[in-house]
């Protein structure tokens, strides 16, 4: 929880390089210990990708190649989305989802929190996940009347007390 409460102060710039989550999270779910495991990477980024483009299509197909799958999250405002980015980058793995979300609600709703968690959801093979999270300037804007990054930190916040709660 710690990490996740200190999203926040990593706010810098402008600059959002969807390219260098990809590849960073690629190479911490390539680790041998993983082997076996359910891969998936979720994209949390309320802009357009402005560094990195370049090096997209290599590492979605090295994701599409290493059985990871992509899931990307639109926040808030969707006028300066790409949307047809982050819905290709999905698309581009076997299994990836793309969610557009405008508040907390959503966020909750597309990382698979429910209200009333079952034991009974458990699947039968362990799952590695990296969520990589947008820290440029634009996530310090409006959305549900709190900054994005709160809305985000939340729904991590959230979906970290869900997973103790369905799965201990």
């Amino acid at each position: 929880m710690e990490r996740i409460q200190l999203l926040p102060s990593k706010i810098s710039g402008s600059s959002t390089n969807i390219a260098s989550a990809i590849d960073l999270a690629l190479q911490v779910l390539a680790h041998p210990s993983l082997q076996g495991y359910q891969k998936r990477i979720w994209i949390l980024s309320d802009g357009l990708p402005n560094a990195g483009q370049d090096r997209h299509a290599a590492l979605l197909k090295n994701a599409r190649e290493s059985w990871v799958n992509l899931n990307t999250v639109a926040l808030g405002n969707f006028f300066n989305s790409n949307h047809g980015l982050l819905r290709d980058m999905a698309t581009a793995t076997h299994n990836g989802k793309f969610y557009e979300v405008k508040n907390l609600r959503e966020l909750r709703a597309a990382l698979g929190i429910t209200r009333n968690p079952s034991r009974t959801q458990r699947s039968h093979r362990a799952e590695a996940t990296v969520y990589a999270i947008d820290c440029s300037g634009s996530m310090l804007g409006a959305m549900e009347g709190k900054r994005k990054i709160d809305v985000a930190v939340q729904a991590l916040e959230d979906l970290i007390a869900y997973k103790q709660q369905t799965w201990s």
